[in-house]
Parts: structure tokens; sequence; C-alpha cells
């Protein structure tokens, strides 16, 4: 599968945005925020509540918080998109982000996303985590694989639609998940603000 790094890119709205690599699955930013800051931030999160074991099966050991996104990352992430709008009074919109934490590893299964929400920007802070991206037509076929480090902004492309799976690569993830805005969504094939490549005609860069 082709893989492709850019430096920097034009979105629809002209603004130039750099990214790290991109195929035609996943686009992975810069996080270019003081990464100690968020994995305080995070802990300090965590430390309100013992979390929320995940119950819809797509991990085998994880826990979740959700909360109101870090105001410099909220800053960095709406450079690239609108996030989804928090509203108090809806389950599904209570929060925008949320703490994930693998305590002692393990894999995300294979699932595809749910349609209606927004795309998720990952975020890794402490660990190493494999992404697997899996043939629309043969989803027991796997096509390629990414591995996401600290310090990036990790974006499926149609996530909804792509089977996908991870793996961690340590024995330990704390990573932060923020949704774009659905009718926005600049990742997924239903908006006409779809942007299918992020690196179009820009000069290559070695990374």
């Amino acid at each position: 599968m082709q893989r492709i790094n850019w430096n920097f890119i034009t979105n629809p709205v002209t603004q130039k945005h750099e990214i790290i690599t991109e195929t035609d699955w996943y686009v992975s930013f810069p996080l270019n925020c003081n990464i100690n800051e968020l994995k305080t931030w995070a802990k300090s999160v965590q430390r309100l509540s013992s979390g929320t074991k995940f119950t819809s099966g797509e991990y085998e050991n994880a826990l979740w918080w959700g909360t109101k996104c870090h105001p410099a990352l909220k800053k960095r992430l709406r450079q690239i998109c609108p996030l989804r709008v928090i509203d108090s009074s809806s389950n599904d919109k209570k929060w925008n982000t949320y703490i994930w934490e693998m305590p002692t590893g393990g894999k995300l299964n294979k699932h595809s996303d749910i349609q209606g929400k927004g795309t998720t920007f990952v975020i890794v802070l402490e660990g190493k985590f494999k992404m697997i991206t899996y043939h629309s037509k043969f989803p027991d076929q796997q096509l390629d694989s990414y591995v996401i480090n600290p310090g990036e902004i990790f974006v499926l492309k149609c996530g909804d639609k792509q089977f996908h799976s991870g793996e961690c690569l340590t024995n330990y993830r704390l990573a932060i998940g923020v949704y774009t805005n659905h009718s926005t969504d600049p990742f997924r094939d239903h908006s006409e603000h779809f942007v299918p490549w992020w690196s179009q005609t820009i000069r290559k860069i070695i990374h």
C-alpha cells in the first residue's frame, strides 16, 4: 500500500497543515503541543474516578474517562477541523474527549466505527500502538498497519466503513481520543468537506 510523507498541505479552507505521513486509510499530523503537559492533565482526570471499562467489545482490557478537551489540544485540533459540540443533555455528546488507558497492554478487536459520531483524533501519550486495516471486501485479509507513537495525531479515513484492529506493542498505553464534528467531518465521505488526500500537490520530504 502506498505511503506518502509530505511537509505542508493545503486544506479546502486554504490553511496549511504539516503532516507526518499518509496513506489512503489514515493520515498522521504532528502534535505540536507539550506532551508532558497533556500527560499531567490526563492523569489528573484519571485521579477523579476509577474509570469505566469498555463494554462494547472493542477492547480486551481498557478503561475510559470522559472529559472536556485540554485547551491547548483543543486549539491545535481546531486548526485541522471543527470538534464535536458538547451537549450536556445528551449521553452521546456529553463529552468530546476521552482518556483511554490500557493498563496491561492488549488488543483492539477488529471492528468498524459507529456512524454518525464523527471521527476520532487519536493522540498516544505513553506506549506504542499498532493500528491494522483490512480489505473492504475480504475483512479477514489484513492490508496494512501503522505504529502510532507519542507526539502525533492519528486519524483513520472512513473508519466507519473500513474494518480495523490494533495491538499495544508495550505493556501500557495512555491515549487521548477527541471526536470531530460529524456534519463537517473531513475524514469521512458522507460529508461534503471530505478530504481523500491531505497531501495534494505538495513537495515530498524524507521521513
